[in-house]
């Protein structure tokens, strides 16, 4: 089931939590390598050469496949995370989008049957809108500019320049402020959804 809710900025997402059983859980790993420094030069009267430095980074993957409520059979691919669950297990998946877009986020993952959860940390879409807050703000800045070259022109650099920082600094603070809160109102959103679907999980109701 889909729901929708609407922060203060207008925007409305799309959450879902779909509740499934575990059938499969396979973890892998692939290395990622790279090399950085190194060369030099030899010339006439000699030079160096040093070697470059190789870093190696080991990457954690996990592909767990999961049978639906409707008897569809799907994956969930996690990078760099780990979901401790195996075959037989109930969980349930929490994904959002923004309204009218088709793109679902993963948001979290919790097994019903050992309790554990694991949400993800990545970027929002509501973030968009401090985005939106920072243009908004840079173009103020820009008008401030010229509202200080124009004090400077008349003789007084030192308040020009002042005004400019002083109100660059209020508004941007302001357009972070505003961002976090919105922030905040899509989490809030989020943890109220998932608190109501475990409750609502065929597992809580016997």
């Amino acid at each position: 089931m889909i729901e929708t809710f609407t922060i203060s900025s207008g925007e409305s997402f799309d959450i879902s939590t779909q509740h499934a059983v575990v059938v499969d859980n396979v973890h892998s790993e692939s290395v990622s390598i790279h090399s950085s420094g190194g060369g030099g030069h030899v010339g006439r009267y000699g030079g160096h050469v040093s070697a470059p430095t190789v870093h190696s980074r080991v990457i954690e993957k996990q592909r767990i496949w999961v049978k639906t409520e409707q008897g569809a059979e799907v994956n969930i691919d996690l990078t760099g995370a780990n979901f401790p669950t195996r075959a037989g297990h109930r969980v349930a998946v929490t994904e959002v989008r923004k309204s009218g877009t088709e793109n679902w986020q993963l948001v979290s993952i919790k097994n019903e049957t050992t309790s554990g959860q694991l949400k993800l940390s990545r970027q929002s879409p509501v973030s968009i809108s401090l985005g939106r807050s920072i243009t908004d703000v840079s173009s103020i800045f820009t008008l401030l500019l010229f509202s200080a070259g124009a004090i400077a022109l008349l003789g007084n650099v030192g308040i020009g320049l002042g005004l400019m920082l002083l109100s660059g600094i209020f508004y941007f603070v302001k357009a972070l402020i505003h961002g976090l809160k919105l922030e905040k109102e899509y989490e809030i959103q989020v943890e109220k959804h998932m608190a109501k679907a475990v409750i609502n999980t065929p597992s809580a109701s016997k």
